[in-house]
């Protein structure tokens, strides 16, 4: 019993690859497009309407841990440590002391200018300003020098806080922005959803592409089609089976399609044949499958790349338990240059 199951063909890797690099223009497409929808958004946020450079600067300390009651040195301060207590409203109470007269910021913004740092060597401690005026940069980090000095002082962990290098002046920076390193993974992004999307597509697609699909999917012979050379000999030898031939039409809406295949037929017979085009769905109620029964010699025309592969299936199905007997299927409105290449 004849079945079609599209799950259970074989992959055609060559059909696949010329197909595939048809749509490379796509692929092309896409990667510009990703280019431009991850680089300009981020171009126009970090650099046109980004912010501008910053001044920083960072001071270096020595911390001196004081003993335990039992003779061991406090180490409990590290990164994190000191990180949250330049965030503390007591630190902060105290910077606020040490900022010059009339220069008031909020606590927020005081905890957003300033960090600290403690690398693998717990006694040393740097500390980072960073605002947007050099000489604001400059006033808070010598009130925050002050603020460390004085907090150190009330610590029964630390003998002794001193600085050991200070900065002079506030240092330029601009913020890191990578425009290109955005646009190439835009770039690589858009490739990789067009390269999957496209696959996804083909595989997926089950069209035919190629009359040989005619007899390998659904068990009909492959009459050929305008582009092959072998399509007069295979009508030619439907002539001696009878000189009546019934074409039907896959899809009714290509009936100006299907009357030029059916010119291209009637050249490949004798002026004794008659040809009838029945432009009635074979899956329309009023189809009358009686007068087709009459015909010895009845050829199905399936539109090619239609996506319309389940579509020819319930139509052939639809013949067959009408004892409707297929003497082949003709292509039209093939890919005449992917054929061509896949014979090559």
């Amino acid at each position: 019993m004849w079945e079609c199951n599209f799950a259970g063909e074989t992959m055609n890797y060559k059909l696949f690859w010329l197909r595939f690099i048809k749509k490379i223009w796509l692929i092309a497409g896409a990667v510009i497009l990703g280019a431009l929808v991850v680089g300009v958004p981020y171009y126009l946020v970090n650099v046109t309407f980004g912010p501008g450079a910053s001044y920083r600067m960072v001071t270096e300390y020595y911390l001196d841990y004081a003993e335990d009651g039992s003779g061991k040195t406090y180490d409990y301060f590290n990164y994190y440590t000191w990180s949250e207590i330049l965030d503390t409203d007591e630190f902060i109470e105290i910077l606020k002391r040490e900022l010059p007269e009339g220069d008031l910021h909020e606590a927020d913004t005081l905890r957003a200018y300033t960090d600290a740092t403690v690398e693998s060597d717990t006694r040393y401690m740097t500390t980072t300003v960073q605002t947007e005026l050099a000489n604001k940069t400059a006033q808070i980090t010598r009130s925050l020098e002050k603020a460390i000095l004085v907090f150190g002082e009330n610590q029964k962990e630390l003998q002794e806080v001193r600085i050991v290098t200070q900065p002079m002046e506030a240092e330029k920076t601009y913020p890191d922005v990578r425009p290109v390193r955005a646009t190439v993974l835009g770039a690589v992004l858009g490739l990789f959803v067009a390269v999957i999307g496209i696959s996804i597509s083909i595989v997926t697609d089950s069209s035919v592409h190629l009359p040989d699909f005619l007899e390998k999917r659904y068990a009909v012979k492959a009459l050929g089609c305008k582009s092959f050379s072998e399509s007069k000999n295979n009508i030619c030898y439907l002539e001696k089976k009878d000189n009546r031939f019934a074409v039907l039409l896959d899809n009714p809406a290509n009936l100006e399609m299907a009357k030029e295949v059916l010119n291209t037929i009637k050249g490949y017979t004798t002026e004794a044949v008659e040809i009838q085009l029945i432009e009635k769905s074979v899956l329309n109620e009023s189809f009358d499958f009686d007068a087709i029964r009459e015909y010895k010699v009845v050829v199905l025309l399936v539109e090619a790349g239609a996506h319309n592969g389940t579509y020819i299936e319930r139509i052939i199905e639809q013949l067959k338990r009408q004892d409707v007997s297929l003497s082949g299927a003709f292509l039209y409105n093939e890919d005449e240059k992917l054929i061509r290449r896949y014979y090559r």
